[in-house]
């Protein structure tokens, strides 16, 4: 994960200096594509939207070689997502994916602002509370530690 998080910061510092306003459209398309799957509560739609956000965001790098890398990295992610979880079972509600989906605005309005820190806080964040959901959550109850306890002390170890 963290190989992931540097090449996708790494895209998104060159976001910062050359993206365009249509890509920047088709990056606030993506979120709210993203929202409407989260308002129909459809996950895999959900699932396959922020996919597009993040591909879209290496993409507008112009570096081919990040692209591929980072797509084989995170459908390798989304895999261990998709079988982490069955119809029955939800790790995270509606709001926490609601929440994801704010992050991916800050982040589109801090690549327009060309705020290369902010727009890496962000990311890393968003990527850092993705990685502890799905490695904590489905074990939280057989910690003693409250879960947000443990996921502010990794966001304080990892910023």
């Amino acid at each position: 994960m963290e190989i992931s998080k540097m090449l996708e910061n790494h895209s998104i510092q060159k976001d910062c200096e050359g993206i365009t306003e249509e890509e920047l459209k088709k990056l606030e398309w993506a979120t709210d594509k993203l929202q409407q799957a989260i308002n129909n509560n459809d996950r895999i739609a959900a699932s396959r939207a922020n996919i597009e956000f993040h591909r879209l965001l290496y993409s507008n790098s112009r570096n081919n070689f990040l692209q591929k890398t980072i797509d084989s990295s995170w459908l390798s992610f989304r895999i261990s997502f998709l079988s982490a979880r069955n119809e029955d079972v939800t790790l995270v509600d509606k709001s926490w994916y609601e929440e994801r989906n704010n992050e991916h605005l800050q982040l589109i309005q801090a690549i327009r602002d060309k705020d290369v820190e902010k727009a890496i806080k962000v990311n890393t964040i968003h990527i850092d509370v993705k990685f502890f959901t799905f490695l904590f959550e489905p074990y939280k109850a057989l910690v003693e530690v409250p879960f947000p306890t443990i996921a502010l002390y990794a966001f304080t170890v990892s910023l």
